[in-house]
């Protein structure tokens, strides 16, 4: 397998916060707001870590999954109020 470029990185990281985020969420008692942000970040980042396991050509190949989980990761960080160390604010 090829390395994985720095958007490659950066969305896997990102992942790796969002997972942080729901452990925190869940964590607490789950109010509505709180069950829909965890909803939420699975939905957005639940593709990328499968598109990063693929061989370079396929994820060449299968790039609108990457594009569309970031892009969808920053609606919700944005909506929430969430933070990310490896995610352009939108």
């Amino acid at each position: 397998m090829s390395e994985l470029n720095k958007q490659e990185i950066d969305a896997l990281k990102a992942t790796s916060e969002a997972l942080v985020a729901i452990r925190s969420l869940a964590s607490k008692p789950v109010t509505e707001e709180s069950r829909q942000i965890i909803m939420a970040l699975a939905d957005a980042f639940h593709n990328i870590p499968d598109y990063a396991a693929m061989p370079a050509a396929q994820r060449e190949a299968n790039a609108f999954l990457l594009a569309a989980g970031v892009k969808q990761a920053q609606k919700v960080n944005s909506r929430h109020g969430l933070n990310s160390n490896h995610l352009a604010p939108l």
